[in-house]
């Protein structure tokens, strides 16, 4: 790995292998950075969070799409997006129901 990280989130997909998102590097930062790797010895970054969240989920949606979800350090800053292989985001809205 490129560096120590820790609190982070991560997914498997034998498409996509191992991929870990965001969380602390060894002095305690938070790191923005989304790596992967498919043989754990070669690791690449994918491009960082459009907006500097926190507290994170990834889920691997299938073969091209990636979901990630987190907030900044105020829980009202709730952001979701799905990231395609094609290196775009897409932010997701809350669209409340009456």
């Amino acid at each position: 790995m490129p560096s120590a990280k820790s609190g982070s989130s991560a997914a498997y997909h034998p498409s996509w292998g191992l991929v870990i998102a965001n969380g602390y590097d060894d002095e305690g930062s938070s790191t923005d950075t989304i790596i992967r790797t498919t043989d754990g010895k070669t690791f690449s970054e994918l491009p960082a969070f459009p907006d500097s969240l926190r507290h994170t989920c990834l889920q691997i949606l299938d073969e091209t799409r990636l979901f990630l979800s987190g907030h900044g350090y105020n829980p009202e800053r709730f952001a979701a997006y799905i990231f395609s292989r094609s290196d775009k985001y897409e932010k997701l809205t809350n669209k409340k129901q009456n």
